[in-house]
């Protein structure tokens, strides 16, 4: 994601925005013996492995996606106010522990926070006051008039929300995805929109537990973070969510089951202060430490790839493309899911051992693959995923799944 992915907002310009897929390579550039991963992680889960069952006990398994948008429609779409999701052969497909996607909690609303959070988002200026000028100012004013080009199935929904936690960890598992990559702030700091998160993470941890779904955290970028603040914040995810059976860890060469993170924004530190944590050598080194693990650094141009390997991360993670209003060049036509689908065989071609899809439900940018409604209404009519479901993106995602776990399969032999 780019440097202003949290600022990005929409405008009356009816913008397709883009969904991409990167394969994360684990452990290729690190120049440090630091027990490198072994080529896939399929045995990070060995009680609930591959040649396992790995289908939820449950007499149905179609679930209802409860549509509490305002039903204001402007183009044909299913006429049930219940979205019925059906998995195949009448259970959830296994979860791929080898497929990531980045989820958000920021997202509020009067019933459960006093007040909506995220969907208000406002409409961020140019820096060129002369640019600036030609577009629309302002916060947009929900349920109506959301900061998305799409509209969620659910509605301007709470992350607070038991019941939608409930609903995306279904979506999620049908389409076999096997790790959330959770947006995180340590405890008392928020995003400039948002407010702090920390303590929805013990639900996201137990209703993804019911579901066989794991969860690693990606580390937002938060005022004063340095390698002696990060060492502090990984301590406290260790040592608060890092016994809980949903907590994710990537079985090293060396047999060590590591914990994940995802690191965004890291070329905001340099490579020094990184590597004071990240390599064997450093004043304050993780290495071979009880809180030791593969860290996931933000590769966005090409001479970051020499600072990933001198500040000692463990390999590049994803990249997108962000879109502001006045940045029209780098909008991403979906072309009715083949855009999608392209990239994710793009990944698999590239024989990777992790995939991290971008994202699950980063509305503000149109990159979710959460189900979405046509919808209309307060400034806009938004964009859709017809003439397909709303749940398109979670069939093509289990597709793309099934084939990356037989690929997998393949390159084991």
């Amino acid at each position: 994601m780019a440097r202003f992915r949290r600022k990005s907002c929409v405008t009356l310009t009816a913008l397709a925005l883009l969904i991409f897929v990167i394969a994360v390579v684990l452990k290729t550039l690190i120049p440090d013996d630091n027990g490198a991963v072994d080529s896939f992680g399929v045995a990070a889960f060995a009680q609930k492995g591959h040649g396992e069952e790995q289908r939820l006990q449950q007499n149905r398994v179609d679930f209802e996606i409860h549509t509490r948008a305002a039903d204001v429609m402007t183009r044909k779409a299913p006429e049930e106010k219940e979205l019925v999701l059906e998995s195949e052969a009448d259970a959830f497909p296994p979860p791929n522990y080898n497929i990531h996607i980045f989820y958000y909690i920021w997202y509020g609303n009067p019933q459960f926070d006093g007040q909506y959070i995220h969907w208000n988002h406002p409409l961020l200026p140019h820096w060129d006051p002369k640019v600036a000028a030609g577009y629309p100012k302002g916060r947009h004013e929900p349920p109506d008039d959301i900061g998305a080009n799409f509209y969620p199935a659910l509605g301007a929904y709470s992350s607070r929300d038991p019941s939608v936690i409930e609903a995306h960890m279904q979506q999620l598992r049908t389409a076999a995805i096997g790790v959330l990559a959770v947006s995180w702030y340590p405890p008392g700091k928020e995003d400039d929109n948002g407010k702090p998160v920390d303590d929805i993470m013990p639900l996201i941890l137990e209703v993804a537990d019911k579901y066989q779904v794991k969860v690693v955290f990606h580390i937002e970028p938060y005022k004063g973070r340095d390698d002696t603040s990060m060492l502090e914040n990984i301590k406290y995810i260790v040592e608060k969510y890092g016994d809980h059976p949903a907590f994710y860890r990537y079985r090293s060469r060396t047999g060590k089951l590591l914990p994940l993170f995802y690191i965004y924004d890291s070329y905001l530190q340099s490579a020094d202060i990184w590597a004071q944590m990240l390599k064997t050598t450093g004043k304050r080194s993780i290495r071979n430490t009880p809180y030791d693990g593969i860290f996931i650094a933000l590769l966005v141009e090409e001479k970051h790839k020499k600072e990933i390997v001198a500040a000692g991360f463990d390999g590049p993670g994803y990249i997108d493309i962000s879109v502001r209003p006045w940045n029209a060049q780098n909008t991403r036509n979906r072309i009715n899911g083949r855009y999608y689908e392209t990239s994710f065989s793009a990944a698999v071609e590239t024989r990777p051992r992790i995939i991290s899809v971008t994202s699950f439900n980063e509305w503000h940018e149109g990159t979710q693959i959460e189900a979405a409604i046509p919808k209309t209404g307060g400034r806009m009519a938004y964009l859709d995923y017809l003439p397909h479901k709303p749940t398109a993106y979670l069939e093509i995602t289990r597709k793309w799944a099934k084939r990356f776990t037989e690929q997998l399969e393949k390159w084991l032999e």
